[in-house]
């Protein structure tokens, strides 16, 4: 259904768990395929739906669901990768195997299961999801992958014992469908909880957001305010049954990327405390207030590591060539959780492979608060191409930062009021 000016109309909760159900497995395979590690894939599944229900009014046409998801996922799994991994780049082997036999986990057995579909094709990982993670009957998988129902009955059993000789197990089919429906209701669970809070959270008084976001922020169960004000919403009842009677700030903030931005804008600025507080989780102290050019660089890859490693910036790559090769990506500074869950602006810069241009070439002004702690992180990454801070007429300090690739970038910052 489309509204009035054709657009698409927001997808229901009803009709995103069909859609989890049918495009899991390539999700699940990209995942794989992009963290070489199954622990990080089923964080990168998880956060690539999670993202996608917010975003979910973004989709302009609905029969381009999978590609559309795919590359949420690719962008998830840098981000998340990056976040864990500062200075490990993607590429490399993944960590050391784990003994998914001694005393496993709900996560590690979890993980185990990823790790043997890793190692599968990918018809062997669609059939497999089909079956297990969606609950599809073999008539349904049939009309799917247009196939004779006899057929899929054989393709899946090869599949199966193909899977159990990758986790080093004798197997059982219905353990299967006991861990991939399992995770199939903690993504569903995931999205109603972030349904209901949305829906609470623009009901509360800001007061009462305060108090949910610094219960949040503090790991701990929601205060008496909190709890008196969804007591009088509708839904409140469930919501608080759902999250256990509380949040932690990774689900505040996804819930948050769910209302509208003026929401987040109001409650994220709302006191200066809140602000410093922020600020003080940003990489190296300080936070881009302005900018958003973009880099033309023979080598992303490089590139990317360079801002990770000197500035504290999060980076990655979103498109490549047929050789693998980095086309075109980004860097930005991450505040928190708030610009990863896409409440706050673009902070950063583009970069697309090419020739740079002539070494010093200008290539923005960075508005910057925490300019002496940006320089001394700069110093103190062994990089010195960097001139010392002085005083203008028109800024308290301004200093230039020469790249890797040559660009100058020149950091100011104005006198606090």
């Amino acid at each position: 259904m489309r509204e009035a000016d054709g657009t698409l109309e927001p997808i229901s909760r009803e009709t995103f768990a069909e859609l989890v159900r049918m495009y899991h497995h390539r999700v699940l395979k990209k995942a794989l395929s992009l963290s070489n590690d199954p622990h990080a894939a089923a964080d990168i599944v998880q956060e690539t739906w999670l993202r996608a229900w917010t975003n979910r009014h973004a989709l302009r046409d609905i029969t381009a669901f999978g590609r559309w998801v795919e590359v949420i996922c690719q962008r998830e799994a840098w981000a998340l990768l990056r976040r864990s991994r500062p200075q490990e780049p993607l590429d490399e082997e993944g960590p050391a195997a784990r003994d998914w036999h001694s005393a496993p986990s709900e996560d590690d057995e979890v993980a185990g299961l990823y790790a043997g579909m890793g190692r599968l094709s990918p018809h062997d990982v669609e059939i497999l999801s089909l079956k297990y993670f969606a609950g599809y009957s073999m008539r349904q998988i049939a009309v799917w992958l247009d196939i004779p129902e006899k057929r899929v009955k054989s393709r899946l059993y090869e599949a199966r014992q193909r899977l159990f000789r990758a986790i080093g197990t004798a197997g059982d089919p219905r353990s299967l469908r006991v861990q991939f429906s399992h995770r199939r209701e903690q993504v569903m669970d995931k999205i109603r909880l972030l349904e209901l809070g949305a829906s609470c959270l623009v009901r509360m008084s800001l007061k009462g957001q305060e108090a949910m976001l610094r219960t949040a922020r503090d790991n701990q169960p929601f205060s008496e305010e909190v709890l008196s004000e969804l007591r009088g919403i509708d839904q409140g009842a469930e919501f608080l049954l759902l999250c256990d009677g509380k949040l932690d700030i990774s689900e505040f903030m996804w819930i948050l990327a769910g209302c509208d931005p003026w929401l987040a804008d109001r409650l994220l600025s709302s006191q200066q405390d809140d602000r410093s507080r922020l600020l003080g989780s940003a990489p190296g102290g300080y936070t881009v207030l302005e900018t958003a050019p973009v880099m033309t660089v023979p080598d992303l890859e490089a590139t990317v590591a360079w801002f990770v490693q000197t500035l504290g910036w999060n980076g990655g790559i979103d498109a490549w060539d047929e050789q693998g090769r980095g086309t075109y990506g980004s860097v930005l500074l991450g505040v928190g959780e708030a610009v990863h869950q896409r409440v706050r602006p673009f902070n950063g810069i583009h970069l697309s492979r090419g020739r740079p241009p002539s070494e010093g070439c200008m290539l923005a002004m960075l508005y910057v608060e925490g300019l002496d702690r940006l320089h001394e992180r700069v110093k103190a990454s062994g990089w010195g191409r960097i001139t010392d801070i002085v005083a203008t007429p028109w800024a308290s300090g301004v200093c230039d930062l020469t790249t890797l690739d040559g660009y100058l970038l020149r950091i100011f910052e104005t006198a606090k009021a």
